[in-house]
């Protein structure tokens, strides 16, 4: 049971904590719109050009987020002994999610500096899952 919720905060936490940063801070994007829309809401944040924290927060923090409860959310289906797995998944589905931006009618802009940050965050969370499973399964 402290399994299950261990991974399904570290799921659910970061799914909307990424939400709320893509809503307050990217009003251009589709979740965005999209909670304005149905809310009835609009959008009175002045968005210029972001520097130092505020640029990590607004280009990357969310994207981070959602990578990071992507990776837990397959190693909590898959089990903790294909985390080699879950990675490679994760890794190939957030590097085709960049790619295809490079399409004209997928919204989104390429950056290459997204896949690296995504593939560091892959590592860095099956590092958190296998420390996890390894202290618990003493």
């Amino acid at each position: 049971m402290k399994r299950r919720l261990f991974y399904w905060v570290n799921i659910i936490v970061p799914l909307l904590s990424g939400a709320l940063i893509y809503i307050y801070w990217r009003p251009s994007a589709y979740i965005s719109r999209l909670v304005f829309h149905i809310f009835h809401i609009s959008h009175n944040i002045p968005v210029g050009r972001p520097v130092g924290i505020y640029r990590f927060i607004r280009y990357y923090l969310g994207d981070i987020l959602w990578v990071y409860a992507l990776v837990f959310s397959l190693a909590l289906y898959s089990g903790r002994h294909s985390l080699m797995k879950v990675y490679t998944a994760a890794a190939v589905f957030a590097a085709v999610t960049e790619l295809l931006q490079l399409f004209p009618r997928i919204p989104g802009s390429f950056d290459i500096l997204d896949i690296i940050v995504e593939l560091i965050v892959c590592t860095i969370t099956i590092f958190i899952i296998y420390s996890y499973e390894w202290r618990h399964a003493l």
